[in-house]
């Protein structure tokens, strides 16, 4: 019994500096769900401490690759600082066509998730 809970206390130390390492290199992650009927177009991710958003110089964490309706996905946030709490912005596409100059599109935010954690967020319509 004493071999059985000295390997159990040695994986969760191990674990815990696997995370306190990779909080340390400046990379969290945060799980996106989302569980909508649109796909997930753009993706932002700004540190809870800034005051405003601006996505002419926060990178679309998902460009290139949306995500589909009911899926999910884990974001890699590595902007390489030591911030755990993000504010993450959505956008969704609106039309269930191919997106056109016309098409609405739809803003879906959450506020203070933890990345250092590997928090979850889910899109809910």
């Amino acid at each position: 019994m004493k071999g059985l809970s000295y390997t159990v206390a040695a994986s969760v130390l191990a674990s815990m500096i696997g995370v306190s390492s990779a909080i340390a290199d400046g990379i969290k992650a945060v799980i996106v769900i989302n569980n909508t009927s649109y796909a997930l177009n753009e993706l932002y991710a700004s540190a809870s401490a800034n005051g405003d958003w601006d996505t002419t110089t926060e990178p679309n964490l998902i460009a290139g690759t949306p995500l589909a309706p009911g899926l999910q996905t884990t974001i890699a946030i590595t902007d390489g600082s030591a911030d755990c709490s993000y504010d993450l912005m959505g956008v969704l596409d609106a039309s269930p066509q191919a997106p056109s100059a016309g098409d609405r599109r739809t803003t879906f935010g959450s506020n203070q998730v933890n990345a250092c954690i590997v928090d979850t967020w889910t899109i809910n319509q």
